[in-house]
């Protein structure tokens, strides 16, 4: 991922809601012998669902950032292999040695386009 500087959810970051403190309400926990068996049956019956849910969605993403992480592992070496010469040296050059590189690049285009322009009037005037 170094050529294309793509970056990864793994490699991401972003604190979760459960560790961030909360800002208005400070709830005290209750005595656990004062919940009643009903609140825990509702409370499974509603977190369940979502547990399950949330597994089969991450599991899913996991694989899905595994199998991406391999694919563009496998297009950058595919893309080194057929970068033009000109590229990997400016890549490897320092910042001096791309600012050269990049004004020789201008100096050649300039060129290419005067004689493009060039070639074109000589057709023009040969027809």
């Amino acid at each position: 991922m170094e050529l294309t500087n793509i970056k990864f959810m793994d490699e991401l970051s972003a604190p979760r809601r459960s560790m961030l403190p909360p800002k208005t309400l400070h709830h005290q926990p209750r005595n656990p012998a004062d919940i009643k068996l009903a609140e825990c049956a509702i409370a499974v019956g509603v977190d369940a669902p979502q547990l399950l849910l949330y597994s089969r969605v991450s599991s899913d993403l996991q694989g899905w950032m595994e199998k991406s992480l391999h694919v563009f592992k496998q297009a950058e070496e595919e893309a080194e292999k057929v970068t033009p010469e000109l590229f990997v040296e400016y890549v490897r050059a320092d910042e001096q040695g791309q600012k050269d590189l990049m004004v020789r690049l201008i100096v050649m285009l300039t060129s290419y386009k005067g004689f493009k322009s060039f070639i074109g009037s000589f057709e023009a005037n040969q027809e």
